[in-house]
């Protein structure tokens, strides 16, 4: 699960390491890349929810997960509500340092780390905002 405004191309250099040893699906949740979403944005349940309904459907309970920053919530979130669907978890980053909680700090915190991301992540990152930003986006629920 992506981190807040990400699709599933933020995972492509790593679905890319790791294919050679598994099968590796990175999902797109309502509202993220190129899936639709309802009117209005899904809050973290409603993520945790939509992933929940993605692994049932495809006969994925179990499978493992890899989360980032924000998706690390709707992972931790799907655990308590459905601890059954769950398999191996890895969480990357998750969110929130209790000492960073101002939008200025996660501001400043974003750059000094934007240093440390590979080249190919921040166009990654750069397309999924601006497609975020636009029109039809913002109506999509993203």
């Amino acid at each position: 699960m992506p981190g807040l405004g990400c699709s599933h191309r933020y995972f492509l250099p790593l679905s890319r390491r790791l294919a050679p040893q598994a099968r590796v699906v990175a999902v797109d949740l309502p509202g993220f890349g190129r899936t639709r979403g309802p009117r209005q944005p899904l809050d973290m349940r409603g993520l945790s929810e939509a992933l929940a309904d993605w692994l049932v459907a495809t006969g994925h309970p179990g499978t493992p997960l890899v989360a980032n920053s924000t998706g690390c919530q709707g992972v931790v979130d799907l655990a308590w509500h459905s601890p059954q669907l769950l398999g191996p978890v890895v969480l990357v980053g998750p969110t929130m340092d209790g000492r960073a909680r101002s939008a200025g700090r996660q501001i400043l915190r974003l750059i000094r780390d934007a240093g440390r991301e590979r080249p190919a992540l921040g166009l990654a990152l750069a397309r999924d905002y601006l497609e975020l930003a636009s029109p039809p986006r913002s109506c999509n629920g993203g």
